[in-house]
C-alpha cells in the first residue's frame, strides 16, 4: 500500500509542472517544524482536502475546496541552507490570488503557532 502512494505521489509532483508552476519558497526553520505547520494548514477542512500524504519524504497533495473547478497542488519540503525550502506546484495564479501564495501564507502562520507551542515533554 505505502508503495502505491508514493509511486501516486511521484506521478502528481511530474504531471504538475507540466499544467502548473513550482513555487520555492525558504523558510528559517528546521522541516520538521514546517512539516508540522504544513501539516496543520491542510487540516483546515474550509480550505483543503488531503488526498496522498508521504510523511517518510514530506510530501503531500491537496485539492483546493470551494474553487470553480478542482484544482490538485503537491507540497514537499528539503532542507536547504540551514533551513527548509517548500516547493509547492500549483494549479492557479490570477489576479485576485494564487494557490501558492495563499497556502504559503497559511504555512507561515501556522508555523509561527508550532513555534509559539511549548515544547512536547
Amino acid at each position: 500500500m505505502k508503495q502505491v502512494v508514493v509511486v501516486m505521489l511521484a506521478i502528481l509532483c511530474l504531471a504538475l509542472p507540466l499544467s502548473g508552476k513550482t513555487h520555492k519558497d525558504q523558510f528559517n526553520a528546521p522541516c520538521a517544524d514546517v512539516w508540522a505547520a504544513v501539516k496543520a494548514t491542510v487540516a483546515d477542512t474550509n480550505h483543503y482536502a488531503v488526498l496522498v500524504t508521504d510523511e517518510a519524504n514530506m510530501a503531500l497533495s491537496y485539492k483546493i475546496k470551494g474553487a470553480v473547478r478542482d484544482r490538485s497542488n503537491s507540497v514537499n519540503l528539503a532542507p536547504k541552507d540551514g533551513g527548509c525550502e517548500m516547493q509547492t506546484n500549483s494549479e492557479y495564479s490570477g489576479l485576485l490570488h494564487s494557490d501558492a501564495d495563499d497556502f504559503k501564507t497559511r504555512v507561515t502562520d501556522a508555523l509561527a503557532k508550532v513555534k509559539a507551542a511549548p515544547p512536547a515533554k
